[in-house]
């Protein structure tokens, strides 16, 4: 009797091990740890580890989603860029674009210079205050010549 419980306790010892180095509850397990974590570094590290598997959707979106919110929290042409570089198929992209050329404007009209409304042109020549930007620097350039 003794021997057969030490045989049956021991085949489920196996057997949990076995269940617990299963790629199916490696992916679980790690989405547990990401998701109680809920950092951008652990849901790049699962989606990197998992691509396929089971919670690889919502990690996608999670990730996502913290990009999105350290971009708009350091609100700089940096930060934007980089989200677009890390999530260049993100649910914010245009958003990005928009706010890195509304940042640009920005800048170009606090020097209100040639050169900064000149650097505004050549990075967004569609961008939404294009016009404005020429009529600037026309304005500027008449300004010059006739000093």
């Amino acid at each position: 009797m003794k021997k057969t419980t030490g045989a049956i306790i021991g085949i489920l010892m196996v057997a949990v091990f076995v269940l617990a180095i299963t790629p199916a509850t490696r992916d679980e397990l790690h989405w547990q740890w990401v998701s109680h974590k809920d950092e951008t570094a652990g849901y790049e590290s699962y989606i990197r580890a998992w691509p396929g598997g089971r919670h690889a959707g919502e990690a996608k979106t999670r990730y996502d989603q913290h990009g999105w919110t350290e971009a708009t929290a350091a609100n700089t042409v940096q930060g934007f860029e980089r989200y677009l570089q890390l999530h260049g198929n993100g649910q914010h992209i245009a958003e990005a674009r928009n706010n890195i050329d509304t940042l640009h404007w920005k800048g170009a009209v606090s020097t209100n210079t040639i050169q900064g409304f000149e650097e505004y042109i050549q990075l967004h020549s569609d961008g939404r205050y294009f016009t404005e930007a020429k009529e600037r620097l026309d304005t500027l350039f008449w300004q010059e010549a006739t000093n």
